[in-house]
């Protein structure tokens, strides 16, 4: 989350390193990402903004490529590594579909709804519904990141840990509201702004639970 929005912040801000500094520390940042959360070859989007520095990812791409052959004698070692490890195959649809039916079940199986159904989709709509309003505010860089960083990480026929590939995105979720919360009036400005702290106070019990879970010797986010 730190890079990614460091990475952000010195591609959108105006008053930052200017020159061949910043596209140095760009590129240096596209390079590391992906080999840090595999969520990080998203950003070769950024080529669909005319920002070559995203060439970095595909060296990165290639430098996983290699390794993979160093250590195991074939570039695409990794996929066969996933079968190994029983990695869930399918795609989006069979993913959205297998969430649909865990958030039809019976809401009191607790955990498994919430890990399994609701959160999984909880994120998706409202960070795709943040990337809509960041393009509707010409912000089309942090949009194409956002839609690009869900692309990736709903591409499972599980989704069993696409909450934590979008924990970096998090930011965005909040900034609709908080948006609304300070250029709203009346009505609008107080609902957006409780349901801003409702957010954060729900998203930090929840990193409470888990981590008791996961320590308890439960799976978790």
């Amino acid at each position: 989350m730190l890079l990614l929005w460091v990475l952000l912040w010195l591609a959108l801000a105006e008053r930052v390193p200017s020159g061949y500094k910043s596209v140095i520390a760009q590129s240096l940042l596209l390079l590391v990402l992906p080999w840090i959360r595999l969520t990080g070859y998203a950003l070769a989007s950024w080529l669909l903004a005319r920002r070559i520095v995203a060439l970095a990812v595909l060296a990165s791409l290639a430098l996983w490529l290699g390794f993979n052959r160093m250590i195991a004698g074939s570039a695409l070692y990794f996929l066969r590594a996933q079968d190994l490890f029983a990695m869930p195959q399918g795609n989006f649809f069979q993913g959205l579909a297998d969430s649909l039916i865990h958030v039809g079940s019976d809401w009191s199986r607790g955990t498994s709804w919430l890990e399994f159904g609701f959160l999984p989709l909880f994120y998706l709509c409202a960070l795709a519904a943040a990337a809509v309003w960041l393009a509707k505010r010409r912000e089309g860089l942090l949009a194409l990141s956002v839609v690009s960083i869900l692309l990736f990480s709903y591409n499972q026929g599980f989704w069993r840990s696409v909450v934590r590939y979008d924990l970096p995105l998090v930011p965005v979720l909040c900034l609709p509201l908080l948006a609304t919360a300070k250029s709203g009036t009346g009505v609008a400005s107080y609902v957006s702004r409780a349901a801003f702290y409702a957010l954060v106070l729900g998203q930090f019990s929840l990193q409470i639970y888990f981590a008791r879970l996961f320590h308890a010797g439960g799976w978790a986010f």
